[in-house]
Formats: structure tokens, C-alpha cells, sequence
């Protein structure tokens, strides 16, 4: 990270007389004048403002350059092009820090500022340059849109190395003679703001929820939250801009059919089983993409040191034709008839009988189906094993993601902190089972593409001997994972987890609405 800048806010207008008394109290100043288009870049669910930075790439006569901001500290790099994921981001501090954050997501346009910069350098006896200063008069549009909107100016002063006297005198003079302030908010938030553009668009909060509210009605709510993401995803996923869409919007289905499935007996019976049909015709039609996805992932990791460079261009291939396959199912008759009757079954209010558990405290409903799938945790943890079959060890996974959805959709009925505690705890066992999924469903991929690529002779010798030698790989991680996996369930079961639970669903729903509970 480079020397920490101090910047001040004043208004556009102010800039000229600023600079004259400026240059009148420092006549070593020299200044130039260049204008610049600076283009801020996040990903869709925003984790780099999330993150507290901001990444921007500027555009001036000498290039590109990609500034990461962070605390008050940044980092520098230059690329021909901007980039569209971490991986492109020029090596050192940019890529390191950016990929942890952001990868697999794609780099969009967020905000553009157009800039005029004077820069000031103050010269000591010798012409060398002891402190520089930038001045900005700016404005911001949306990418793609020509309206812009005046900023505020600012004067930002930048410390050189080895001379910290002259750009403290400077600082001296802004705050004491110039009487202006320093300031907190960045260009990007001052940009976000006069667009009136959100800060984050981060995954929504759970819906708050009464305890006492009919569970049909504290249903249909959840509900129209994960209906909402999953049309949130759908541009992403058509224009195929990263793997997270695809991912995001699944999870929107599962945690849909979740709800349907677990809270059943407050719902009409004939919509539970007609919108479940849907919901899991649409998972199936997208779980070959995602499988590739999965794969493409995790194969520069998995086959390190192997001559794969055959395998991940025809994996490539076979997931563009896949993505091709899928993406006018989005399109089709079925599938905008079913997101219509969907949201019309979630917001009706004159829907036609219901069950009697429809009108239950939805507190009482969910906190009896939390109990079951404790139950059946517990019970078949405790029956199967290591050896057992991957369809058994299958059906287990799915009733870990039955208890985690759950408590997502309904995580504003409890406390936080139990519920953040109880899912903690079946993440780190359910993805120990996950991992050994992926290493059954990637075998199987691996087997399909390299009879094809054999069938269409394009698999060298080197690239069928380093898929066996991935086979084996695969199978390994897959026992790995599958005994790390009883090791964690049975310490949770002998450990924390039962006291998780009781604390969870103790009986106590005069406070636990909203997470209220003391």
C-alpha cells in the first residue's frame, strides 16, 4: 500500500481563489492540468464496497490505471484492458488482496466520474518534488448514460516518501488559513450519492417476522423474498456474466422449495405439490451447468501439475454449449407462467382454503419442523458411516441443507446469535459432504468427457493418463471428505450441537420475534 493521501471538501466554485492564495503562500508550486475518465468497478452483490474499498481504473493520456482504495491506504497497477475478473488484475497487492475478495464474480461498471485534475508539486531548493497536490472539479453518470451530475471538489494532498515537513506545512494551510476540512466520504459514495444510486446490493436481510403471525401468512413473506432473487439473478444469468448468477439463482429455488416442502401443512395442498414440481424441474435443468461451473473451478486446483490444458478447453466448450442449451428456458412459455402463478399464489390475499395449521403461530410451526430435522440429523448421522452408500450419504446432505434453508428463511423468529451459531456449526460438516459430492458428481463428468473427447479424437495420451491420474485424486478427496465429515457430525452431536439446539427452541416466543429475544 502506498503513503496515506489527506483530502479536503470545498466546493467547485472556491477552486480558483483556493489555488491563487495557494501559489501565494508556496511559490515553489508547479502545476499541470490533465482531464480524466475514471470508471468505478464492483462486482453484482457488491463485495468490494462491502469490503470498505473501492476499486477505479482511470484512463488519462499514459494509460490505464486500476487504484484499489481501502482504510485510507492504496494500491497501484497498470493493464492494457480493463479487467473483467481478479485473475486479470495485474500481479502484486491488486490481485492478492481483490481475488480473495471477489473471485468467481465479474468485475461490472458501477459509476463513471469524469475528472479535471490540476496537479501541484512543491519544488525544494533543488527542483526536487517534496509534496504534491492534486486539485478535482468532477462530475458522475451512470456507465452508458450521457446526464452527468456535479460533485463536490476536493484537494487531496499526497505525502512523498522521505519528506514529511512539506506536505505537513501544506496541510497546515488548508486546515488553518484556507479554513477547510478534512473528508470522510469517498468519491465513489459522493458519486452513488447524487445519482441516487444504492451503496450495497448485498443479499436482502431476513424478512422480520411476528411469532405469532399465521404461519401461512409468515410463509408466503419468506417466500416472496426468494422469489425476488431469483428474478434478481435472471440478467446476470442470460448475459452469462459469471458463475455466481447461476449459483444464486438455485440457491433461490432450493431455499423456495425448502419452505414449500417444510412448512406443507399451512399451505393448500394442491400449490405445494404443483409449484414443488416447478421448482424442481428448473433445479434439474440447470444442475448440468453448474456441475461444469463446479468442475472448471476446481480443476486448475485439483490437477496442478498435470497436462490438463486439453481437458479444461473441452470442459470450456461443453459448458458454453451448455449455458446455450439452458438459457432460453428462461424464456419459455412454462417458465414465465410459472414465476407469474408463483407471485400471484405469494401475494394473493383472497387465496382459497387452507389447511388449519395455516392459521398456527408460525413460531410454534417452524420451531415443530426444526425439531424433525434435528431429529432425522441425528438419527441417520448417527446410523451411517464412512462406507456407506453415496445415495445414503446423499439423502444426509439434502437433510443438512433442509435444516440450514430453514433457518435462513425463518432466522428473524430467534435470537441471532443462536441461529448464526447453529448454522456455523452444520456448515462446517455439511460442506465436508458437499466436497465429497462434488468429487462423485466430478468423477462422473470426467468419464463422460473423456469418452467424448476420445470419440472425437481429441484426447492426447498425456491428457487420458493425467484424467486417470485426476480420477484418483477425486476419489481420494472424496474419502477424505466423507471421514472428516463423520468426525465433525459426531463432535457436534457429542459436543455442542444438542445444547445448539435447546438453545435455538427453548420455549420463549414472547421474545424471539425479530431477534428481540434478551
Amino acid at each position: 500500500m502506498h503513503t496515506r493521501e489527506i483530502a479536503f471538501a470545498l466546493d467547485a466554485h472556491e477552486l480558483p481563489a483556493l489555488l491563487e492564495r495557494l501559489r501565494a503562500a508556496f511559490p515553489a508550486l508547479r502545476q499541470g492540468v490533465r482531464r480524466e475518465s475514471a470508471l468505478y468497478l464492483d462486482t453484482f452483490d457488491r463485495r468490494i464496497q462491502a469490503g470498505g474499498g473501492s476499486l477505479c481504473a482511470s484512463r488519462g493520456d499514459d494509460g490505464l490505471e486500476l487504484r484499489w482504495e481501502r482504510a485510507g491506504a492504496c494500491a497501484r497497477g497498470r493493464a492494457r484492458e480493463l479487467p473483467a475478473f481478479a485473475c486479470e488484475l495485474p500481479t502484486g497487492a491488486l490481485r492478492e488482496e481483490l481475488g480473495a475478495l471477489v473471485a468467481p464474480r465479474r468485475l461490472l461498471p458501477l459509476v463513471e466520474v469524469e475528472r479535471v485534475i490540476r496537479e501541484l508539486e512543491l519544488k525544494d531548493g533543488e527542483e526536487k518534488t517534496v509534496a504534491r497536490l492534486r486539485a478535482f472539479e468532477r462530475g458522475a453518470r451512470a456507465p452508458g448514460n450521457p446526464a452527468s451530475q456535479a460533485l463536490p471538489g476536493a484537494l487531496v494532498v499526497q505525502p512523498v516518501r522521505g519528506y514529511p515537513q512539506p506536505s505537513a506545512e501544506l496541510v497546515r494551510f488548508l486546515e488553518d488559513e484556507l479554513g477547510l476540512n478534512r473528508h470522510q466520504a469517498s468519491e465513489l459514495d459522493q458519486a452513488l450519492g447524487v445519482l441516487g444510486l444504492p451503496r450495497v446490493s448485498a443479499r436482502a436481510e431476513s424478512v422480520p417476522l411476528d411469532p405469532e403471525l399465521p404461519a401461512l401468512q409468515a410463509t408466503r413473506a419468506v417466500l416472496r423474498q426468494e422469489l425476488d432473487q431469483l428474478l434478481l439473478q435472471e440478467d446476470g444469468l442470460r448475459r452469462d456474466l459469471d458463475p455466481e448468477f447461476l449459483h444464486d439463482w438455485r440457491v433461490a429455488l432450493r431455499r423456495s422449495r425448502t419452505g414449500l416442502r417444510q412448512m406443507k401443512r399451512a399451505l393448500p395442498a394442491p400449490e405445494v405439490e404443483r409449484f414443488s414440481v416447478e421448482l424442481r424441474h428448473y433445479s434439474g435443468q440447470s444442475g448440468a451447468l453448474r456441475d461444469l461451473d463446479v468442475f472448471l473451478a476446481d480443476l486448475a486446483r485439483l490437477g496442478e501439475g498435470l497436462a490438463l490444458d486439453e481437458l479444461t478447453a473441452f470442459a470450456a466448450q461443453e459448458r458454453a454449449g451448455e449455458h446455450a442449451r439452458f438459457a432460453p428456458l428462461l424464456e419459455d412459455e412454462r417458465y414465465r407462467s410459472f414465476l407469474a402463478d408463483w407471485r400471484v399464489f405469494l401475494e394473493d390475499q383472497e387465496l382459497g382454503a387452507a389447511p388449519p395449521a395455516a392459521s398456527e403461530p408460525v413460531l410454534v410451526h417452524v420451531t415443530r419442523r426444526l425439531e424433525r430435522r434435528r431429529h432425522v440429523l441425528f438419527t441417520h448421522g448417527k446410523r451411517l458411516g464412512p462406507r456407506s452408500a453415496h445415495t445414503e450419504l446423499h439423502a444426509l446432505r439434502i437433510e443438512c441443507k433442509k435444516l440450514r434453508y430453514l433457518l435462513d428463511l425463518f432466522r428473524s423468529l430467534f435470537r441471532p446469535a443462536d441461529v448464526e451459531a447453529l448454522v456455523a456449526a452444520v456448515k462446517r460438516f455439511q460442506g465436508a459432504l458437499g466436497e465429497a459430492n462434488d468429487a462423485v458428481v466430478q468423477m462422473a463428468l470426467l468419464e463422460g468427457l473423456a469418452g467424448r473427447m476420445h470419440a472425437e479424437g481429441r484426447a492426447s495420451a498425456g491428457t487420458l493418463l493425467a484424467i486417470g491420474r485426476l480420477q484418483a485424486l477425486l476419489e481420494g478427496r472424496r474419502r477424505r471428505a466423507v471421514a472428516r465429515f463423520f468426525r465433525r457430525l459426531r463432535a457436534f452431536r457429542e459436543g455442542p450441537g444438542p445444547e445448539l439446539f435447546r438453545a435455538l427452541l427453548r420455549a420463549d416466543p414472547g421474545g424471539r420475534g425479530s431477534g428481540t429475544r434478551p
